[in-house]
């Protein structure tokens, strides 16, 4: 299965080249075992510390909805349980930079 993500991430910036990373995990395995989990994981947290220094609203809100649909396929329920809290973070930092 191919799961798209981001609404179309310009392959140059931060946002495509996580986003590519992400979906090449995503396609290797339908079903995260620990180990993907882990590895996941460490590619958000890079996500989320490359969007404190992204400049682009649109990059912001594409980097959400990724997170979004890490969640929806990840299976490991403690991994969720980190997700979300990024996830929230993120959509956070997301709607103070729109009103700025």
């Amino acid at each position: 299965t191919t799961i798209n993500i981001c609404v179309k991430p310009r392959s140059g910036t931060k946002g495509g080249k996580a986003a590519a990373a992400l979906q090449a995990a995503i396609d290797k395995r339908e079903t995260y075992k620990r180990k993907r989990a882990k590895d996941i994981n460490i590619r958000l947290d890079k996500l989320v510390d490359s969007m404190k220094k992204t400049r682009t609203i649109l990059e912001r809100k594409n980097k959400v909805y990724m997170i979004k649909t890490a969640l929806g396929v990840c299976t490991d329920p403690t991994v969720k349980a980190k997700l979300k809290k990024k996830l929230v973070g993120a959509a956070m930092q997301a709607c103070s930079e729109d009103e700025s």
